[in-house]
């Protein structure tokens, strides 16, 4: 009995467990955990059917395989795509190296202490001292590792200013862990995030230092490191990335022509890879860059093009990527309202909105965009009851965000359904308009463009709507004095110098045509005819959609055909 009782309790030590423990599940007046079946499978060098069988026989579902052990480097890159896996490779063997050297030490210190040399064991204490900065180093960039991880995934839960936190922490720990790579990622993902923040000075700066520690990285370069290459590759990818990065940043500035500067390179590079996800990307950003320019038909091939490098990137096992396929159809969306072309908008309108439902996608911008556009698809259709519903979901969603322009944006669109609608409803476009300029001014620095085209709505709902400045004064329920105050005449000044001065030709052309208008509502022909010439004159070196526009909102206003049809300059001189 006694050598059955010492058995017992080896059994019951080698299984992890109490005695009375394991005696209580022996004899069955207990239940098991899961744990416990698994640690006595353990303990008893069980294989794996045995264990599964026991598993079951406990209530729990059988295991699929034993826990593995860690996975080897080549596994664990795997996920990652490339340049990311090969540099995520060679940190994790050089880690792996570090601390298989740092054992040896140790066990090799131990060994001569055992062998009772204490000289030799003493003399290599300075070499474990140095170890240890070593892996102190390893343990920081891995913190900024932690940190840029966190910072990826905040802002889609809307915790902007905790992703920020996290990256501006994982940078001091990368910079003291010297890992150029990490350093790049971070300030990358910290410049996105001052973009979501509308705060395109800090975003701008913080994307030159990016590329001002790749190229730092670059003159260290050791032409005798097998890795050279992998580094090169690697710094010439994220190269391209943050130039496409800075031509989207400028697009959110209203600037398509230095967005191209940033885009075009970009695009040269990716296409000599086979990095479809940055090529869609880099084809969105083009197809912006156009459509601000006027060039609808350029906008719709570009974004043709992205939305194809999209679905290749989707076919790719582990690589699907619902939100690019999202932007794709919302862009096309777009770009084919702009053209007039009702049926193709919403085919893609309503495919972006199926996939917007994914719950995944919930914090990223293009929701909000899927909802405004359906709200235009549906005004141009002449639905004002079918717009409000959607124009009031994409207006809920950016009040909920930090990004200002995306809401200067709803905000007008509000405004454009509200004027549409007129009567009662001007005063509500017109607020809806200021908080568009608001909004608009609210990014730092100020973003023109969509400050420009708020100034312009506020002129047309003065000029059409014919709401005085007096009755502006003496509502009390309305915004803080402001532009919506002033005579019509100063609002259209302010409008046109701001147009002027930074060649926002499609909002000139538009304002010159309220400029006719407001003109013959106050009986001067010659002025209203001065201001219809130039509005035929910018629009014509915008692009032909916007000329057609602008030349059926003149024959609204009654002017003389051959004042209209005349032929427009060729030249915009501004």
């Amino acid at each position: 009995m006694h050598r059955l009782g010492k058995l017992k309790k080896e059994l019951a030590r080698e299984c992890g467990m109490r005695p009375d423990r394991f005696s209580h599940l022996r004899s069955g007046t207990r239940r098991p955990s899961q744990q416990e079946v698994l640690r006595i499978g353990q303990g008893l060098r069980l294989d794996d059917a045995v264990v599964n069988r026991l598993l079951v026989a406990a209530g729990f579902a059988p295991l699929t395989s034993r826990p593995s052990q860690t996975p080897d480097a080549e596994t664990v890159a795997g996920r990652l795509g490339e340049p990311e896996r090969a540099i995520a490779l060679a940190e994790i063997e050089r880690d792996l190296a570090l601390v298989r050297r740092a054992w040896a030490h140790y066990v090799g210190v131990q060994a001569a202490n055992q062998a009772r040399d204490w000289a030799h064991a003493s003399d290599r204490y300075q070499e474990g001292v140095g170890l240890y900065w070593e892996l102190r180093a390893m343990a920081a960039r891995f913190l900024g590792q932690v940190n840029l991880a966190a910072a990826s995934a905040h802002p889609h839960l809307n915790q902007v200013a905790e992703a920020e936190a996290r990256c501006v922490e994982g940078i001091e720990a990368v910079e003291m862990a010297g890992s150029k790579p990490f350093e790049v990622m971070l300030l990358t993902r910290l410049a996105s995030i001052k973009r979501l923040r509308s705060d395109y000075e800090a975003a701008g700066r913080l994307y030159d230092q990016a590329l001002a520690v790749v190229h730092e990285w670059g003159r260290d370069d050791n032409g005798t490191d097998p890795r050279l290459p992998m580094q090169r590759g690697w710094r010439a990818h994220w190269t391209a990335r943050i130039q496409r990065m800075q031509g989207v940043l400028e697009l959110f500035k209203g600037l398509p022509l230095r967005a191209l500067e940033k885009l075009e390179p970009s695009l040269e590079h990716f296409k000599r890879g086979d990095h479809w996800d940055e090529l869609a990307q880099v084809c969105y950003g083009l197809g912006w860059a156009n459509g601000l320019r006027g060039d609808l038909e350029a906008a719709a091939s570009w974004d043709r093009q992205g939305l194809a490098y999209a679905e290749r990137h989707n076919l790719a096992p582990g690589r699907e990527d619902d939100r690019s396929l999202l932007q794709g159809h919302l862009y096309l969306g777009g770009d084919y309202l702009d053209l007039n072309d009702a049926k193709s908008a919403r085919t893609h309108l309503e495919q972006a909105l199926k996939l917007a439902q994914h719950r995944r996608l919930s914090q990223y911008h293009e929701i909000g965009r899927v909802y405004l556009m359906l709200g235009k698809l549906e005004m141009q259709e002449g639905s004002l009851d079918g717009a409000l519903p959607y124009l009031q979901a994409g207006l809920r969603f950016f009040s909920s965000q930090e990004e200002k322009v995306l809401l200067s944006t709803a905000h007008n669109q509000m405004g454009d359904l509200y004027l549409r609608r007129g009567g009662v409803h001007l005063q509500r476009a017109l607020d809806h308009y200021e908080r568009a300029l608001v909004a608009a001014r609210a990014s730092r620095p100020p973003n023109s463009y969509y400050e420009c085209a708020a100034l312009v709505n506020m002129c047309r709902v003065r000029v059409r709507g014919g709401l005085p400045s007096a009755e502006l004064r003496a509502r009390q329920d309305g915004p803080p004095a402001s532009e919506t105050e002033w005579d019509v005449d100063t609002l259209i000044g302010e409008a046109r110098e701001l147009g002027r001065v930074h060649h926002y030709r499609n909002h000139r052309a538009r304002l010159a045509v309220l400029e006719a208008e407001w003109a013959l509502r106050q009986g001067d022909r010659a002025v209203a005819h001065r201001a219809a010439g130039d509005a035929k004159h910018i629009a014509h070196n915008f692009s032909p959609f916007l000329l057609s526009e602008v030349m059926t909102e003149l024959r609204k206003l009654g002017l003389p055909e051959d004042l209209i049809d005349a032929p427009a300059a060729a030249s915009d001189g501004a």
